[in-house]
């Protein structure tokens, strides 16, 4: 009777990190890039689970560069492109490379190159205004 006392908690423990595993696979799997549009327009994401995201040059407000800390996620930088409300995306790292994203982004007026240069090359947890649109 005591082990099975021992072994109970210990198999109720497994389950729960073995779903947990699960669950965050599925949640990353939901959330994976199908197809990323960058054009003169602004940038269109289609996301594994059916949603869409999308944002023009026109509104976009700020480009920001965030680093998740280490963890299950295979890359740690994402790029934010906030056009207020319920517009924007966010992007991989690696989709901005493919994607042409960068480029983009560097012929906004002062985007800060130097930031971004310095965030690539040496990231640390938190994030980082890349550009932000000035009143006018």
């Amino acid at each position: 009777m005591s082990v099975l006392f021992l072994v109970l908690p210990i198999v109720l423990f497994a389950v729960f990190i073995a779903r947990g595993r699960a669950q965050r696979a599925a949640r990353q799997a939901a959330a994976a890039t199908t197809k990323l549009a960058v054009d003169s327009w602004g940038v269109k994401r289609w996301l594994a689970d059916g949603r869409y995201e999308e944002v023009s040059w026109n509104e976009l407000l700020e480009v920001r560069i965030i680093t998740l800390p280490k963890g299950p996620w295979g890359e740690r930088m994402r790029f934010v492109l906030d056009g207020g409300g319920e517009q924007g995306c966010i992007v991989s790292l690696e989709a901005a490379e493919d994607s042409g994203l960068l480029a983009s982004l560097g012929a906004l007026p002062a985007f800060d190159h130097r930031r971004l240069a310095e965030t690539l090359e040496r990231p640390r947890t938190g994030n980082e205004v890349l550009w932000a649109r000035t009143s006018t």
